[in-house]
This record gives structure tokens, C-alpha cells and sequence, in this order.
């Protein structure tokens, strides 16, 4: 008895068409993806006829079209000549999320090979719960522990940061948590926003559901092109611009301080509030540490939002950040953190405090800078020795865990990277599509993927690049 074709299913989807909203195929990409990470859609399982689903959505057929080949890219479904369109049976869970893995924030490893410093925590934990008992776990200031902004203050100072008090500091669960802050205080539906290209795709996401208007300039080696911001800046009134001027994200590009320096003289002229994101500035990966905006002279009088990730350096479990901002800046972004949740964990807080005054703190910096050395140099290298010959292209990075590669010829054309793509997922390899990391106005970006290093031992990375080169059709 032949096997009947089986039954679509029809996820509830919810679409934003008000002006400025993030784009219909993106919204229901979004949606599916939403559906196969709770377990609503499962493998197998057949997703809704394209005209079928817009007719539904009340939207033109291409654009469900667009989502599917979206999801197909990110080797999520699989279309098959008269089955339709189903979600891949042995990748639904393999898949990575949306923002996670080459995607996501991390610059250093959540895994093997990474140098916690486990025994300083543990102690650090024992001796605030004998001295504080169930205290250290209640409400804090909505601002950060005052302890813990005063040894923060000690750490920026001895960075080269001038102007830091308290009051300019606001303490955040993770740095994601205070770009959420920072859009929803900041940016109003129909607003201007600067990013890099490629950028990292959480902070699209938030633009997007603000309601943002974005524009890109693109990312070299030595940071973004000038004249092209200068030119976007005389033409359009920007209300931020969001930078990574230290091992950029996705390319490991550092902004020299000539270009710092006038990039902070553009804003001032312009009114363009700048928001300089940094993870893992503090490491040398062999070329020296990279400078800040926020420490370049007059920084300390601008309009710049400083925002740090803590979690990198530490443990990213303990979710912990703070962004240095004007006064009058802090003040609002500590009301809507507050709205958000109150307050940071006031034990991981006291961890901090502890542990960012200790000795050790530099200690493990140093051992945290040779391994991250260790595995950005064996990256480079087994990159070199097995990619370069397949056809891959990427400029050098300076440092973190990612590689921003430009795909073979062979992988030409929507088709070859579809292919490409779900024969990586199929494989487990930590690669994103490099459309992920830019407005829809980055097609260009469509030839290129992210390769994200972290939590890899230094041996795997010979044999994922040969996996990577065969996916694109290469023999090594």
C-alpha cells in the first residue's frame, strides 16, 4: 500500500506589517525557527505549500518562498520533488539556533581547553555565603552591587579610561541584556542606526524589532571605510552608531587609533551617540591589545556608550556586563533595566567584585591570553594548510575566535550555498551563512559564512576544516 503523503502543519504565526517593521520573510523564518527549537515542528514533519501559508499570512507567495530558502540555507528543512518542503529528520536538533553558536556573542570558549578559574570561584562563593547567608542572594541597587561599581571604576582607570565614576556605570545580566537596554532607551520606530558589515546579528535582530532604519559600512582589516561614514553621516540623521572596534565580530578586524580617533570626531560633529561593544579587548592574540574608543583622549566628554562583557572572561554562565555612559545616559538606562527585571544577580555580582580584586584576576587573564594564543594561531594555521588550497579567501584577523571566510567559486550561485550549507549542518560544523550577519542590503555578504572556534581544542581544527572543504565540493 503506498505511503500517504503527509499532512502540512500549520504553526501559528503572528506577522508585524506596520511600516518599518522587520521584514515578512524574516519575521516567519523567525517563527519556523522558534517552532523547531520547542519541539512544535519535528523532524520529518512537512511545512505548508508556499501559496498555501501566504494565503493564510496574507502575503505574496516569494515571500514564504524567501523564508523557506532561509531555513534551507541554515540546513533546517529540505525541499523534496512532490513531498514539499519538510524539516530535515536528522537536523532539526542539530541546526544551531538563531544567535548561537558562529552566530552568537562569544569571543572565547565555553568548552575544552578553556582555563576557568574554578577553584578562586569556588572559594570566592564559600566566602560570601559564610559572611552573607541567604542576604547575598535579595534585591540589589537596579544600578549594580556598589562594591562591585567601585572595583569596576579600579579596573577601567587602570585600563587607560578617564572620567569613570559609579554614577556613569550600569550593571547588566550579560552584555546582550544591555544592548536590549540600550535600543529599547534609545532607539524609536523609524530612526537611523550605523552598524559595520558584517555586524553581529543579535543587534539586528533588536533593531528590528525596534523598528530601526539601518545602514551598513562596510569592514575592513583596518575597520570601517571613512569617507563613506562620513558621507552617510552628512546625509542622514543617525541616531546611533554600533561599533566593535576590538576583534570585531564577525571578522577579528581592530580599528587603529588614527581611525578611532576620527571616527569619535565624526559623531561629535554629527550628534551620533556611538556604542562601542567589547569582549575580549583585554587579550593580546598576538599583535598586541587592541585600543577603545572610550580610551582615546576626549572619549571621556563624548557622547559614547562603553558596554562590556564580563561572561567571556570568566564563565559565560554568570551572565554579567555594564556599560560606562554619559550621566544623564546611565540614568535612563538603569530605569529600563529596572523595568526588565529589577535587578542583576546580587551573588554573581559579590562573585565579581571579589574575584576582579584579587591577584588572581591577572593571573587567569594571563593564562586565558596564552590559550586563546594558542588556539587562535591553530586555526589560522590549519586554515592556511587546508582551506586556502580548497578555494576559501578571508582577511587576516587579528585576534578572536572566528574566521570570516569568502566561500569557493564552486559554491557559486543560491543553489551551490543551499547545498553548502545543509552539508555543514549535516556534518555539525560550527558555520553561519554570512547573509545572517547583515541588513537585507548586505547581499553581498551572501558568498561568504562565519566559522566560530569557540569551545574547540586545538586539535579539532585540522580535521572540521577538511569536513568544511569537502561541503564545498573541495578534497582535502
Amino acid at each position: 500500500m503506498p505511503n500517504k503523503r503527509k499532512k502540512a502543519h500549520f504553526v501559528p504565526i503572528q506577522l508585524d506589517k506596520t511600516p518599518g517593521a522587520a521584514s515578512l520573510n524574516g519575521q516567519i523564518a523567525g517563527a519556523l525557527r522558534e517552532a523547531l527549537g520547542d519541539g512544535r515542528l519535528r523532524p520529518g514533519e512537512r511545512l505548508p505549500p508556499a501559496r498555501a501559508l501566504a494565503a493564510r499570512l496574507g502575503v505574496n507567495p516569494v515571500t514564504v518562498v524567501t523564508a523557506y530558502r532561509h531555513l534551507a540555507a541554515e540546513g533546517r528543512v529540505e525541499s523534496r520533488p512532490g513531498r514539499g518542503t519538510l524539516v530535515c529528520p536528522q537536523l532539526a536538533r542539530a541546526a544551531l539556533p538563531a544567535g548561537a553558536g558562529a552566530g552568537g556573542r562569544s569571543q572565547a570558549p565555553s568548552g575544552a581547553g578553556q582555563p576557568f578559574p574554578m577553584d578562586r570561584l569556588r572559594r570566592i562563593m564559600d566566602q560570601i555565603l559564610t559572611a552573607e547567608g541567604a542576604a547575598a542572594f535579595g534585591y540589589d541597587d537596579p544600578a549594580g552591587y556598589p562594591p562591585l561599581l567601585e572595583t569596576l571604576r579600579g579596573y577601567l582607570v587602570a585600563r587607560g579610561f578617564a572620567g569613570v565614576t559609579p554614577e556613569r556605570l550600569v550593571i547588566f545580566s550579560g552584555a546582550q541584556q544591555g544592548l536590549s537596554v540600550i535600543t529599547q532607551a534609545l532607539v524609536r520606530r523609524g530612526d537611523w542606526v550605523l552598524v559595520e558589515r558584517p555586524t553581529y546579528p543579535g543587534f539586528l535582530r533588536l533593531l528590528q524589532r525596534a523598528g530601526a532604519q539601518v545602514e551598513a559600512v562596510d569592514v575592513g582589516p583596518d575597520g570601517p571605510d571613512l569617507r563613506t561614514c562620513e558621507r552617510l553621516f552628512r546625509t542622514r540623521p543617525f541616531r546611533l552608531f554600533y561599533a566593535m572596534p576590538a576583534y570585531q565580530n564577525p571578522t577579528g578586524a581592530c580599528y587603529p587609533r588614527p581611525a578611532l580617533r576620527r571616527l569619535l570626531a565624526l559623531c561629535a560633529r554629527h550628534g551620533v551617540t556611538l556604542v562601542e561593544d567589547d569582549t575580549v579587548a583585554d587579550l593580546d592574540f598576538g599583535s598586541g591589545r587592541p585600543a577603545c574608543f572610550r580610551q582615546q583622549p576626549g572619549a571621556a566628554s563624548a557622547d559614547v556608550l562603553y558596554l562590556k562583557s564580563l561572561s567571556q572572561l570568566l564563565l559565560p554562565g554568570l551572565r554579567l556586563g555594564f556599560c560606562l555612559a554619559p550621566p544623564a545616559t546611565a540614568g535612563v538606562l538603569r530605569q529600563v533595566k529596572q523595568e526588565a527585571d529589577l535587578s542583576t544577580s546580587g551573588f554573581f555580582q559579590r562573585v565579581l567584585h571579589l574575584f576582579l580584586g584579587e591577584d588572581g584576576f591577572a593571573e587567569h587573564l594571563r593564562e586565558l591570553e596564552r590559550a586563546e594564543r594558542r588556539r587562535f594561531r591553530a586555526m589560522l594555521e590549519a586554515a592556511r594548510a587546508v582551506l586556502a588550497p580548497a578555494g576559501f579567501r578571508w582577511a587576516e584577523p587579528r585576534g578572536g575566535v572566528r574566521l570570516w571566510l569568502r566561500l569557493p567559486e564552486a559554491v557559486a550561485g543560491a543553489a551551490g550555498q543551499e547545498r553548502f550549507f545543509v552539508a555543514c549542518a549535516r556534518a555539525g560544523l560550527p558555520v553561519r551563512p554570512g547573509a545572517e550577519f547583515a541588513t537585507e542590503g548586505g547581499v553581498m555578504l551572501a558568498g561568504c559564512c562565519c566559522f566560530n572556534g569557540a569551545g574547540l581544542t586545538v586539535a579539532a581544527f585540522p580535521a572540521l576544516f577538511r569536513d568544511l572543504a569537502h561541503a564545498a565540493g573541495g578534497r582535502n
